[in-house]
């Protein structure tokens, strides 16, 4: 079972990873739909009905990333949770022990 301050640090690396990949998506989605709006500017096409489907795929996938984080740092928060309550127990079964 992981330590405490283990837990702590997978949720910052959690959260660091979060951040990196929401920006990551968002960089990606706005790059793709720039440059398929240009190309299709270029040509003479109407993009938009293209750059709305477009950019709801990438929200689509974005949101499903973002809740795949969500669940997981809940995972840990609860996990986090129940370490410390059962630290609390240790302590205080140690506290016990210690008066005889």
């Amino acid at each position: 079972m992981p330590t405490n301050a283990e837990l702590a640090k997978r949720i910052e690396e959690l959260e660091e990873s979060f951040d990196n990949r929401v920006s990551q998506a968002v960089e990606a989605a706005v790059s793709s739909a720039l440059s398929k709006l240009q190309l299709e500017s270029a040509s003479g096409n109407e993009p938009l009905q293209n750059e709305v489907a477009e950019c709801q795929k990438s929200m689509t996938m974005l949101n499903v990333l973002v809740e795949q984080v969500k669940t997981e740092l809940e995972e840990l928060k609860a996990a986090n949770k129940r370490l410390n309550a059962r630290n609390k127990e240790l302590e205080s079964r140690v506290a016990e022990l210690e008066q005889y």
